[in-house]
């Protein structure tokens, strides 16, 4: 069954549970667990991804974050940012730093912010911006809404929303393998599928001569 919608969603927990109709577990118990499990998958693997903006003010460093995004597949009315993967302005990336280097490299007379820290729901830029601008953010944020998670990441509802009805029934160790199932394909999925990786330098390098040894037949 496509997991396209949370009634089809539901209706897999059902089958593992071998319980078609609400009787120990109501809909609304279900919806509740996947909601859950949806806000863990989001948080822990950033795999709901969308851009935003935040408009620059001449000598302001410090901006709340987006509670709006450009993505009209994120329906969760109250889904914040988790982290900033990018930030650019007039299409120059931004450096991520710590704020203890704030001030100590860029000259003093620099007028174009190039570093961002995110502190919780704000970023801050640095040096202060000299005059208005538009600042485009790469995001990743959390929702408790099933269907804003991609496809490749639905499957792992089931496990998460299972183990929490096996809990409810009392039934320790079965909840307990679910969860151990559902944490360690959490960890691959962020690793196969989320982790962005850079190209070094190194990964590209030609060597400079190649030579090639011929043997001769019977040699």
């Amino acid at each position: 069954m496509p997991l396209d919608t949370l009634a089809n969603i539901r209706t897999e927990v059902r089958s593992l549970l071998n319980e078609a109709t609400a009787g120990l577990f109501s809909d609304a118990q279900i919806d509740e667990w996947l909601g859950q499990v949806s806000l863990d998958i989001s948080v822990k693997t950033h795999c709901v991804e969308t851009t935003g903006t935040v408009t620059l003010v001449q000598g302001t460093v410090e901006y709340a974050l987006p509670t709006t995004f450009a993505n009209p597949a994120i329906t969760d009315t109250e889904a914040r940012v988790v982290k900033i993967y990018g930030a650019y302005l007039s299409n120059v990336g931004f450096l991520r730093v710590r704020p203890q280097v704030w001030g100590r490299k860029q000259p003093v007379t620099q007028t174009v912010p190039t570093w961002y820290t995110q502190w919780g729901q704000r970023i801050f830029v640095q040096p202060p911006p000299s005059g208005a601008g538009t600042l485009s953010l790469l995001v990743s944020v959390n929702s408790d809404t099933v269907t804003d998670l991609p496809m490749s990441y639905r499957h792992l509802l089931i496990p998460g929303a299972v183990s929490r009805a096996k809990l409810r029934d009392r039934k320790y160790a079965e909840a307990a393998q679910l969860y151990a199932e559902y944490t360690n394909s959490i960890m691959y999925q962020r690793t196969d599928l989320q982790e962005r990786g850079t190209d070094t330098q190194a990964d590209q390098n030609i060597p400079d001569r190649a030579e090639r040894t011929v043997v001769a037949a019977g040699g």
